[in-house]
């Protein structure tokens, strides 16, 4: 099994990502993931935001 090439991100590096896409920020994932150098927006570590 190979090992898919991609940014690491550390666990402060996630904690700050998802801060930004919960409430009171509620920041798109297209922005973040266009500031922290991806080329199109992606789901970040599987969480999903609901309208609860």
């Amino acid at each position: 099994m190979t090992r898919k090439k991609g940014t690491r991100y550390t666990e402060e590096q996630k904690a700050e990502i998802i801060k930004r896409m919960m409430p009171p920020n509620n920041e798109a994932v297209a922005k973040i993931s266009k500031e922290e150098g991806k080329k199109r927006p992606k789901r970040f570590w599987g969480t999903t935001r609901t309208n609860d």
